[in-house]
């Protein structure tokens, strides 16, 4: 999604107005934590989204489509009169700006950052987030209430039909609280990141989280054209439309020439010329065209595509589509990572056909997970994979860490050694 804050330091949120704030109440023990359901009792009066039937317009009297200086002038008259100028930019996705500030006293939850991110100069998306550095078990229950009460106002809306998901863990300790789209693409979510919770299983058994450390989030994203932006096509990354062969990625196939696989480039994403670098690996005796792209759903944030050949052959052997957050991802950023794995390993399960054989997947590391692994007929594997994201090993030790470093996911397809 566009308003991650992707670029922008988090601050503490130290109080959380009506809620156990910093130094209000205990912690929790930490070996048996107090888990809570989400509930839709306290159905608030105004609601988070200013909607028509099957229609978002915006966040409250700030609608999509708004000017910079339309989104400062509604922001004054919503929050205060100080607002409008305490907004800053910030960085946001190629193609996109953005400008935020912190302690927004936004109704539904007290104290946030508000974000507004705007393309052509043209408001589509606003996001609230509020965030707690190192929360005690009671404020991570404060953000989950936070969320129930938000949701508690959207699930009653004339959603159309299968435009609504609730309650879908995408990691130990996040879950997608809410997600509803309306029939124009135009989409509201509500997340929270690095909290404990429980959910029935279908074999009606109570599964609970582990318990959660580091720091917790609420987020609710507002966003125009959350459908389009986000929709993986089905030849997106299937080799082609007979998808128990793993040929290559889409125009660019196995055992072609650098010339051809320029071609293919050109064809699938303009890229031409000098855009396309040309790099060698000695010590792997390969030869490599890799390309980057602002956006490739249903990524995060920008791709790079890296096409790689047998030196000895020219022949291309490998591609590795990869979308990184470097230095040192904050949670959002992790969260956005594992998300966008999820779909993509559901979108390769999901195929008609499947490759003849599918391999074990599971955690490789500490933070990194293998999400999706097939083999071909010939040999010829695809796998998909996330890197410096917070998962739970079932023998890990009390003092697992949270996830450091760049948060990374990639798609690798590799030729069969025989094949090459």
């Amino acid at each position: 999604m566009v308003a991650t804050a992707s670029a922008v330091t988090t601050k503490t949120l130290l109080s959380l107005t009506g809620r156990a704030g910093a130094g209000t109440q205990s912690a929790a023990s930490p070996t048996r934590p107090k888990f809570v359901g989400l509930s839709a009792t306290g159905q608030p009066t105004k609601f988070v989204v200013t909607t028509k039937p099957f229609a978002i317009l915006g966040y409250r009297s700030i609608h999509f489509d708004m000017s910079p200086a339309e989104v400062r002038a509604a922001a004054s008259k919503l929050f205060g009169a100080g607002i409008g100028a305490a907004l800053s930019p910030t960085t946001v996705e190629p193609g996109f700006t953005a400008i935020y500030a912190d302690d927004v006293v936004a109704p539904e939850i007290g104290p946030a950052r508000v974000i507004f991110v705007f393309r052509d100069n043209r408001l589509r998306a606003v996001n609230l987030e509020q965030i707690v550095e190192k929360p005690s078990d009671a404020q991570r229950r404060a953000l989950i209430d936070r969320a129930a009460y938000v949701t508690a106002g959207l699930k009653g809306r004339p959603w159309p039909l299968f435009n609504v998901d609730i309650g879908n863990p995408f990691g130990p300790n996040n879950l997608l609280v809410f997600s509803g789209r309306d029939d124009f693409g135009n989409g509201v979510q509500v997340s929270l990141v690095g909290i404990n919770y429980a959910y029935t299983g279908e074999d009606g058994v109570i599964h609970r989280s582990p318990h959660a450390k580091g720091p917790a989030a609420l987020c609710i994203l507002i966003e125009q054209g959350m459908q389009d932006r986000s929709y993986i096509k089905s030849g997106d990354f299937a080799s082609n439309a007979n998808a128990a062969e793993i040929l290559g990625f889409r125009s660019a196939a196995f055992g072609m020439s650098q010339g051809e696989v320029r071609k293919a480039i050109a064809k699938d994403f303009g890229i031409t010329g000098g855009a396309v670098q040309s790099l060698v690996n000695r010590k792997q005796h390969t030869k490599i065209l890799a390309v980057g792209l602002p956006r490739v759903d249903p990524g995060p944030c920008p791709a790079a595509i890296s096409y790689i050949f047998d030196d000895a052959r020219g022949k291309l052997v490998a591609i590795n589509v990869e979308w990184a957050y470097p230095g040192n991802a904050n949670i959002y950023q992790r969260a956005a990572i594992m998300i966008a794995a999820q779909r993509l390993s559901h979108y390769f399960a999901a195929l008609p056909k499947q490759p003849v054989h599918r391999q074990p997947v599971g955690a490789l590391g500490p933070q990194t997970v293998l999400l999706y692994a097939a083999r071909d007929c010939r040999g010829n594997r695809v796998t998909v994979e996330a890197d410096g994201v917070n998962i739970h090993l079932k023998n890990a030790s009390a003092t697992q860490k949270a996830a450091t470093g760049p948060a990374i996911l990639r798609i690798a397809y590799d030729v069969s050694g025989e094949n090459n």
